[in-house]
């Protein structure tokens, strides 16, 4: 929800980018929403297992870089900026813009800035696994069932089957930036998608192997009905044969693994003060060592006094997938 917002925002900026701002604030407001919701329905000294996700630094980096560009509303840049450096330490570049904005300085005189975002590698994925404690969670409540009752509980052979987050092995970590046959450095992430879902997820684990077990001990308790109401007795033919039958309906369980196939591993930001005028730009993935693709994308991109100009790219992996979009 929140990572929608983000592409709106992006694809937005490559337009008229009139509602750019708008998406970024919607994308702080559906955290704040999402992170509210944990809190719902918490057993007293509970604490709100999504209070530990990340924010996605994204939103309020956009809204800085625009309320700069208006050349008067620094102090907005300068709060947007700072939220930037406190959601994420890791984004070098964040301490150069917050400066920028604290002195009120968007570029010099004749000079205009470039923003080359990227959409780098490919997201994350979902896989099943089972969950061990899970298991033994559910044999010890079918054992006290057993005991309790005069009947059977299916026994516990199915494992749980929950999700898990999984990273893909990206060779490409960032684009290299040329400009004018001048290398001028490499994109810098400022919203890790793959982190930012592995670690959420791990917030909600506990949530979601609770959901696993209650659905378990549902299915188990249909069986337990249905022996009470047909008065079936522990040992019998018929009570072997629905014990049977909750088995082969526990095994069909599966996790849910649908997620967003498209997502990137990293979105990332150059921001480069350029001389107005017409420049040669040239992007190249690169991996982790620096080391650049021998082919990328090339094209050429007016830059205005005093004005920002947008640039999205998406490198998958280390060639490219369609073409540079550069703002109107």
């Amino acid at each position: 929800k929140v990572l929608i917002r983000a592409m709106l925002a992006l694809t937005n900026l490559l337009g008229d980018g009139g509602d750019a701002e708008a998406y970024s604030l919607q994308m702080i407001d559906k955290q704040e929403q999402i992170i509210a919701a944990g809190g719902e329905q918490l057993a007293d000294g509970e604490e709100n297992p999504k209070a530990a996700y990340q924010r996605v630094a994204l939103a309020p980096y956009l809204r800085g870089v625009l309320r700069e560009a208006t050349h008067r509303d620094y102090d907005d840049a300068q709060r947007s900026f700072a939220t930037v450096v406190s959601w994420q330490p890791e984004f070098s570049s964040g301490a150069g813009d917050l400066s920028r904005a604290v002195y009120g300085h968007h570029s010099e005189p004749g000079n205009g800035v470039l923003y080359v975002f990227t959409l780098t590698g490919r997201g994350p994925y979902k896989e099943e696994v089972v969950e061990a404690p899970t298991s033994q969670s559910l044999l010890i409540a079918g054992e006290i069932l057993n005991q309790l009752g005069k009947q059977t509980v299916p026994p516990n052979i199915a494992p749980v089957k929950v999700p898990q987050i999984v990273a893909r092995d990206n060779l490409v970590q960032t684009v290299a930036v040329v400009v004018d046959q001048q290398h001028v450095g490499y994109t810098e992430t400022i919203t890790d998608v793959t982190s930012l879902a592995i670690n959420q997820y791990a917030a909600v684990m506990p949530q979601i192997i609770a959901r696993a077990v209650a659905r378990r001990i549902v299915k188990k308790g249909f069986v337990y009905g249905a022996k009470e109401m047909a008065d079936i007795s522990k040992g019998t033919l018929s009570g072997t044969a629905l014990d049977l039958a909750g088995v082969a309906w526990e095994m069909t369980e599966s996790a849910d693994t649908r997620c967003w196939g498209l997502l990137p591993d990293k979105i990332q930001v150059l921001r480069i003060e350029l001389p107005q005028g017409q420049h040669d730009v040239a992007l190249a993935a690169a991996t982790g060592q620096g080391q650049p693709s021998p082919s990328g994308l090339r094209q050429t991109v007016e830059i205005r006094d005093g004005r920002n100009t947008y640039v999205l790219a998406v490198f998958p992996d280390m060639q490219p997938v369609g073409q540079m979009l550069i703002s109107n």
